[in-house]
């Protein structure tokens, strides 16, 4: 869907016309849909979200920071890191805490065969600590929208399941009617943007529970979305 796509639907369920589009401007109706989109975006990790991003160690780094928004294409949700491989070897998630505790053994000082990685405060936390700066570290995350600002921009949900689209569209119209007293529908909209978002987060969490692994994800690992590469090594502000 593009953005004209939405705001042309949106018009029609406003009954836009010439008589009151200055009340319904187009400036308006767009910052709706956008915040509808990031709405959606912040409620799941919904898998169409999903993009990798990939670097070099470095020698006894024990965390490794997200991609900065100015040197990456993609703007990465909080906390949204589902794995994690080192040299193609997929390390388990754990929670922050656990992973604290768990690196904080002194049973498992020496222990390298546990490979573990938590995700906090825009960092990626890895176990055992890498001792060389040339093994590839790759990761998968979710992204948060690009603001949509030309007619022919596409929301992030585009090409999948239309529900997505329906959803950015009926909470955008509770938003621009919520505060207008002569309109009775916003109780609707509301009320079905939610259901509906909430019955698309289980159809994609049960799809992900059923998801077996057959192949390693990353086959090869020194990418970020298109082909995206930067040979400088650093913490995952410098990509490769």
């Amino acid at each position: 869907m593009t953005l004209l796509d939405a705001k042309d639907k949106i018009k029609r369920k406003l009954r836009v016309t010439s008589a009151n589009s200055n009340f319904w401007s187009d400036d308006l109706i767009e910052d709706e849909i956008n915040d509808s989109q990031d709405w959606l975006a912040d409620l799941y990790n919904f898998s169409i979200l999903e993009k990798s991003f990939s670097r070099s160690s470095i020698s006894g780094q024990p965390y490794y920071g997200y991609p900065d928004v100015t040197n990456s294409p993609y703007a990465f949700k909080d906390d949204s890191i589902s794995s994690l491989y080192v040299n193609g070897i997929p390390y388990s998630k754990f929670e922050y805490d656990d992973f604290k505790t768990f690196i904080q053994d002194p049973n498992n000082a020496n222990n390298t065969s546990n490979k573990i990685f938590a995700d906090y405060g825009r960092n990626i936390f890895i176990f055992p600590l890498i001792t060389d700066s040339v093994s590839q570290i790759s990761a998968l995350g979710s992204i948060m929208p690009k603001t949509m600002t030309v007619d022919t921009d596409k929301t992030a949900f585009d090409g999948a399941n239309k529900s997505f689209d329906r959803i950015i569209i009926k909470k955008a119209l509770e938003n621009l009617v919520v505060d207008d007293a002569t309109r009775k529908d916003a109780p609707y909209f509301k009320t079905t943007a939610e259901q509906d978002a909430l019955n698309l987060i289980k159809k994609y969490a049960g799809n992900k529970a059923n998801k077996r692994k057959i192949t390693p994800m990353f086959n090869n690992i020194d990418f970020i979305g298109n082909n995206y590469q930067n040979n400088n090594p650093g913490n995952f502000n410098n990509l490769i």
